[in-house]
């Protein structure tokens, strides 16, 4: 008699978003936007960036849930198939496929897959279990909170892609965080956990030193893949979920109000149109829905319409959104297509037979489309004649456990398939004394590291397998250096760089050893504490020089009597010492404890360049503040003594007409006027600082004459002018006819004149003799109308 026993490995699933960070920025060197791929280019990618959501995890270093607790080590392939799916998938959204993995963002998703695993449950703010170490829960609490998390996924990978990125359940999909995440335009770093069934991957990094300056992100992208979407995914209720779309909107577009926005797709398939609007509440089938907070881009648009055909045409149009108060709509198409090729659609497994020890527990991975995650459901029998018993196989992922409890063979296979494995149950070997090859060291043991070693029995080829303890390690044994030795006050405290090496391998700071700093804020000496921790032990101080910086000299500047020294403050100085040097002198101090940062110099010289620097102190020590051997200079001028000026004048009038008029004297230099009355046709200008200036001699009936005076300190400059009547053109001390001949010789361009001559012939001073100033000439001569 046989008996079919079907197990189904359909695990319960659970996903949890990195909580939201508002406001998060990059300011870049530069930027770009979204670069969308064609089909055929899609397809090359995937073979560059290949993974598959079914394989089994493998481990450099096992993990362990039990006390002593370890959180082991993923493979470096596995690693790089998770890093994969998760480039892959940015570069379908036309974003940069450049992530990197981080060495510590892997350690804290580990350690956050750890503790969920040992706490049996899903939490970014995870309890730490009874007897749990710090060090690690410390790490994955930080990781719980800086990652997307989830269980119930067989894979890295496949947590990924039918998880984060698929994001459409009724406890996501009105944030689609993980999602978002993923496609964080700034990301530049991630790492990845996984232990059982429980996975991590770190998104809290914004790195990337390039902005984002495109309009929008959508997922699905132009070009979707088919083999993405669950076909068949339904909800508790038997109900098609469908696939979310999302819409992340970039920083040119204000936030959106989901009261204003709406949406229209378009199936080309299904021949239907749907409608959305802030009513359309049905989240698998007609929903519509707008998050605002910081899951990587903060403004995002969310809706779903229920399941659509593969290789379908969808057009999304969406309007409602604005920049700067401008409407300003989103239309795009998404054309759904296969990406891989009928060759990946088998399902089965890797082999025809497989032999097994009673009490030995296998692996055994199906196989299918790599980018198919879904759960398989496993299948067995069960031939009671030959008292086969697998009743301690489980369900994990995409792969089975089997322990072999009795001698016997029965079939294992993949739900309804034909092909199908046949598993045999042996009794153990006979027992035999075995002989062992040396030891192979596997994984050689650190500080603070246990290492691993095997040897193989040279008879039945049994390996064993032994730890090696972590290596002891003093302190006073290992070579520490701290950068940088010498650093300037900065008011902060200074915190040098600690590497300390044993036998050439770095340490790592909180893991074998701890820093701590004092005396690290003023000017002195500072001290660094290296503490060993676990296996490395002792302790070793460290001391750094904290200086004093260069003062910047701002200006110098004299007055009459002295010169004002300015400077800036510098970081840990409670006082100056001001410097002073002149041509024939070196630097020398002027004055010392100055608390300000300005000195005024009483005891310069007038007429004596000095230069002036500066240096910082604080209680009475320079601490190797320099000082600016350049400095800045001023000079006090010397005092100057005036001058005098002696004008004679006269007035050339043989008619006597003029004898008795005033004439009148003034000085102009700049805003400085001397203005005097010439008595007997002179006058001595004393006290006139010294410099050049306009004199200007005038009488009511003469035409003015202007002339420049030099005044030295201490000198007389003389000055003697004649002025001539208004109408005297040959300035022969009359006005006759022979002045209005020259006059009118001048108009007919027959004679020129001297300047003085002209001013004397321009009787109404417009500065142009014409027949009319040489009319009144002629009319003055004739004694018919005068001039004055």
């Amino acid at each position: 008699m046989r008996l079919n026993k079907i197990i189904k490995g359909m695990s319960s699933i659970v996903l949890a978003a990195a909580a939201a960070v508002i406001g998060t920025t990059v300011i870049g060197a530069s930027a770009y936007e979204r670069d969308m791929p064609t089909q055929q280019e899609i397809k090359d990618r995937f073979e560059q960036l290949y993974f598959d959501v079914h394989k089994i995890t493998e481990y450099t270093e096992d993990y362990s849930a039990v006390s002593p607790y370890s959180i082991g080590e993923v493979s470096d392939e596995d690693l790089q198939y998770a890093l994969n799916s998760v480039n892959f998938t940015r570069f379908l959204a036309g974003l940069p496929d450049d992530i990197q993995l981080n060495d510590e963002y892997n350690v804290l998703c580990q350690s956050s897959s750890l503790v969920n695993l040992v706490n049996g449950k899903l939490s970014h703010t995870p309890a730490q279990p009874a007897g749990f170490p710090d060090d690690i829960y410390s790490a994955g609490k930080t990781g719980s909170n800086s990652s997307n998390i989830a269980s119930g996924y067989g894979t890295i990978a496949s947590s990924v892609i039918s998880g984060y990125i698929d994001d459409t359940d009724s406890s996501n999909i009105s944030k689609m965080g993980h999602r978002r995440w993923i496609l964080n335009p700034s990301m530049q770093y991630t790492g990845f956990g996984i232990t059982g069934k429980y996975t991590a991957m770190y998104v809290f990094d914004s790195s990337r030193t390039e902005s984002f300056t495109g309009d929008y992100v959508a997922w699905p992208p132009e070009n979707m893949p088919n083999e993405f979407i669950d076909q068949d995914k339904v909800d508790s209720y038997g109900n098609y979920v469908g696939y979310a779309y999302t819409v992340s909107l970039g920083n040119s577009y204000d936030t959106p109000d989901v009261n204003k926005v709406t949406v229209q797709v378009k199936s080309s398939k299904l021949n239907k149109t749907w409608n959305l609007n802030s009513s359309s509440t049905d989240m698998f089938s007609n929903y519509l829905t707008v998050n605002n907070s910081g899951y990587g881009m903060s403004k995002c648009i969310i809706f779903n319409v229920g399941q659509l055909p593969e290789n379908d045409t969808v057009t999304v149009t969406i309007k409602g959104i604005t920049k700067n108060g401008v409407e300003t709509p989103i239309n795009y198409t998404v054309n759904y297509f296969d990406l891989l090729d009928d060759s990946y659609d088998a399902i089965g497994v890797e082999e025809k037979t497989y032999e097994i020890e009673v009490g030995e527990t296998i692996y055994i991975q199906g196989y299918h489309n790599p980018l198919n995650s879904k759960n398989f459901t496993w299948g067995y029998t069960l031939d009671l004649a030959s008292c086969t018993d697998f009743s301690s196989s489980s369900i994990i992922g995409d792969m089975v456990k089997l322990t072999g409890t009795k001698p016997g063979s029965g079939q294992l296979y993949v739900a309804n398939t034909s092909t199908r494995a046949t598993i045999n149950v042996v009794e153990s070997k006979s027992v035999h004394t075995h002989t062992y090859s040396p030891w192979t060291t596997i994984t050689a043991a650190g500080v603070n590291k246990t290492g691993t070693r095997q040897r193989t029995c040279t008879g039945c080829g049994n390996v064993e397998t032994e730890t090696i303890p972590a290596v002891t390690a003093a302190l006073s044994n290992c070579t520490i250096s701290i950068s940088p030795v010498t650093a300037e006050c900065t008011g902060s405290e200074i915190k040098p760089a600690v590497t300390v090496k044993y036998n050439g391998t770095a340490l790592t700071n909180g893991t074998d050893y701890t820093v701590s700093y004092s005396n690290n804020v003023n000017p002195g000496s500072g001290t660094v504490k290296i503490t060993g921790k676990g296996t490395c032990t002792g302790t070793v101080t460290k001391t750094f020089s904290i200086t004093l910086a260069q003062p910047k000299l701002v200006s110098a500047a004299a007055n009459s009597n002295s010169i004002t020294v300015k400077w800036n403050s510098v970081a840990g100085a409670n006082a100056y010492t001001v410097l002073r040097k002149t041509s024939n002198s070196d630097w020398h101090s002027i004055a010392a404890s100055v608390t300000g940062t300005s000195y005024t110099d009483k005891t310069a010289a007038a007429g004596i360049k000095y230069w002036y620097s500066v240096r910082a102190s604080y209680n009475g020590q320079f601490y190797g503040s320099p000082y600016d051997k350049t400095g800045v200079s001023a000079t006090i001028s010397k005092p100057v003594s005036n001058g005098s000026v002696k004008i004679a004048a006269e007035i050339k009038d043989i008619n006597g007409v003029a004898a008795s008029d005033t004439i009148t004297a003034k000085l102009v230099s700049g805003n400085k006027t001397y203005s005097y009355t010439l008595s007997g046709g002179s006058v001595t200008a004393a006290g006139i600082p010294a410099g050049t200036y306009t004199l200007t001699v005038s009488s009511s009936k003469c035409v003015s004459r202007t002339q420049t005076v030099t005044v030295t300190s201490g000198g007389t400059a003389n000055a003697s002018v004649t002025l001539c009547l208004i109408g005297d053109v040959n300035n022969d001390g009359r006005i006759t006819t022979a002045d209005v001949g020259l006059a009118n010789s001048y108009v007919r361009k027959v004679k020129t004149l001297t300047d003085y001559q002209f001013e004397c012939a321009d009787i109404n001073g417009d500065g142009n003799i014409t027949t009319s100033d040489v009319g009144r000439i002629n009319a003055h001569a004739r004694k018919t109308k005068n001039l004055w």
